[in-house]
């Protein structure tokens, strides 16, 4: 009974700190995406695409318009597909009251994060009658495997049963 208690609370944990590193991957990428989106050139995505992948965890990234346009995305292993509109709709909707990641998916081997892109905020002039906001540009989607996380709770469960069962049998 310890032995899968003990590995539930470290499955808890270790979740935990997956979900906050999949967010600050996906904020990551998009504060590195603003230039690809204001001009809508996948070659200013390149470097910033590259650099999120190697991330041993991330399965894909993808950098989308603020009309649902996939402007580049990379993957590994098997593709998923990007939001559908009304899901990008939803972001945009959230993303005015706070600019942070969400997790807008979750299956058994992955977690999904988008975060919205906004343009520079700009220097306002005296003159100016109203503070200018920026503007959304787009979404950047980070798709996390949950493959170490699945491993490592299996390992620490059979570590735990095994160390349970020799100390019974003593």
């Amino acid at each position: 009974f310890s032995s899968l208690t003990t590995s539930w609370e470290a499955s808890r944990s270790m979740k935990a700190y997956l979900a906050q590193q999949g967010q600050q991957i996906a904020q990551n990428l998009a504060r590195q995406s603003v230039l690809a989106l204001l001009y809508q050139s996948a070659d200013n995505a390149q470097t910033a695409l590259k650099t999120t992948m190697a991330f041993p965890d991330v399965m894909q990234a993808s950098i989308v318009t603020a009309n649902g346009k996939i402007l580049v995305s990379q993957h590994k292993g098997k593709l998923v597909q990007a939001l559908e509109p009304q899901a990008i709709a939803a972001i945009s909707n959230a993303a005015a009251v706070t600019p942070d990641s969400v997790l807008t998916g979750e299956s058994e081997d992955t977690l999904n994060f988008t975060v919205p892109v906004f343009s520079l905020p700009t220097e306002s002039s005296p003159f100016d009658a109203e503070v200018k906001k920026p503007a959304l540009l787009g979404h950047v989607q980070v798709l996390v495997g949950k493959s170490s996380l699945n491993r490592l709770v299996l390992s620490l469960f059979v570590n735990n049963l095994g160390v349970t069962l020799a100390f019974a049998g003593v």
